[in-house]
């Protein structure tokens, strides 16, 4: 089988590599190794697949943009979560007792209890 013809890598814009395993396929960067994505198992057509996802790839760039911009939104949200509370402290309160009862639920939402 010829090497298929591939986009760059959406991270970095380096050269990638289809990588077939016995009952799975991936592509991943030449430049940096931990760049991956559309990692399938299945039948022997997979190949096939993995390379027309990795070229046709609008779907997975919004999927991937979603996943940075809530991750960034977390990890945003945690700082200031941080800020706020050690401000609450340095003024020498409670901050569970002067957050509001809402600021205190998307609080513990954001550090993974359940609604």
């Amino acid at each position: 089988m010829t090497a298929p013809n591939l986009k760059p890598c959406v991270f970095c814009g380096g050269d990638v590599k289809l990588v077939e395993r016995e009952e799975s396929a991936f592509i991943q960067c030449l430049k940096v190794s931990g760049h991956r994505a559309i990692f399938l198992q299945g039948d022997n057509a997979i190949s096939d697949e993995v390379v027309e996802m990795w070229n046709t790839r609008p779907a997975l760039i919004q999927a991937m943009i979603d996943k940075a911009v809530g991750e960034e939104r977390e990890r945003c949200a945690a700082i200031s979560d941080a800020a706020h509370v050690s401000h609450v402290r340095s003024k020498g309160r409670n901050p569970a007792e002067y957050y509001s009862p809402h600021f205190q639920v998307s609080l513990a939402i954001r550090k993974g209890a359940k609604p």
